[in-house]
């Protein structure tokens, strides 16, 4: 099987996965109760038929957690099972839901012409220029660092602060003159 139709055929399990999380989200906000050992058989069969190692799925209504499990396997080889703690590298989808998110919370109290040290004012980078980064930049992936994936990946924590202090340890890759160049003539 070639690596596109994998992409595709992961994409459409994907695609599934969350109709059908949807559609019972959207059943536990009309009854009292929903049978959740239903929504187990069905996405342990769909992980099956697909031959997906593994996944975690989570039903969050307001604030409150309704349903969380991992099926099959965070570690194939070593049969480690999928939780709903399990860590993910879900690559560049994590841009859609952070936007989307950004939008949710925020709403318009929030401009993406924002310096974001406005609303992260704990955050430092290397050589200072976290004065002249703005949401925007954040969101484009304008602020000059480069990839540092395994930074999570091999070093996670639950913290958040953690994460936020790592980038003052990140070098950056692209000077603030040429990414303010690269602003305006994009804009």
């Amino acid at each position: 099987m070639s690596s596109k139709h994998h992409s595709l055929i992961i994409g459409a399990v994907l695609a599934a996965l969350l109709l059908l999380v949807c559609s019972i989200a959207t059943k536990a906000q009309t009854t009292t109760s929903v049978d959740w050992s239903a929504m187990d058989s069905v996405l342990e069969k769909v992980r099956e038929d697909y031959h997906v190692a593994g996944f975690s799925v989570a039903v969050v209504q307001k604030d409150s957690l309704l349903y969380s499990k991992g099926f099959g396997f965070s570690n194939y080889e070593d049969k480690l099972p999928a939780t709903p703690q399990t860590l993910y590298a879900i690559g560049s989808s994590t841009k859609a839901f952070t936007a989307g998110l950004i939008g949710k919370i925020f709403g318009d109290s929030l401009s993406l012409d924002d310096k974001i040290t406005q609303h992260l004012p704990a955050l430092r980078f290397q050589d200072g220029r976290e004065s002249q980064v703005t949401v925007r930049d954040l969101m484009a992936h304008r602020t000059g660092l480069s990839r540092y994936d395994l930074s999570w990946y091999l070093f996670n924590t639950s913290n958040r602060d953690s994460l936020l202090a790592r980038v003052q340890y990140m070098k950056p890759t692209a000077t603030c003159e040429l990414l303010i160049f690269i602003t305006t003539s994009c804009t």
